[in-house]
């Protein structure tokens, strides 16, 4: 990536009304279309649905937005849960 490019990603990464905009509206745009659900539980069905077509998938937990310790505690253990479903699931 040149200079110019990263340059301009980085200020948009730091575009307050941006973020505000990508906070509110973001999860509902995407929601159903290229996220399986809003959270975790309501994706495995689709993520069952998906391994019975013989694909497999990859799970992303967001964080962009975290900004104090106790939210970022809260998200780690989300994140342990979610490996723990995956396991017991035998999701793929």
């Amino acid at each position: 990536m040149n200079i110019s490019s990263r340059s301009f990603f980085l200020y948009l990464s730091k575009n307050k009304a941006l973020n505000r905009a990508a906070q509110n509206w973001g999860g509902n745009i995407a929601a159903g279309k290229i996220i399986g659900g809003t959270d975790f539980p309501s994706s495995i069905p689709f993520i069952r649905t998906l391994n019975e077509q013989g694909l497999a998938v990859t799970v992303d937990h967001l964080g962009e937005f975290v900004t104090n310790a106790a939210v970022a505690r809260e998200r780690t253990d989300e994140c342990i849960r979610t490996i723990e479903m995956i396991a017991s699931g035998r999701l793929k």
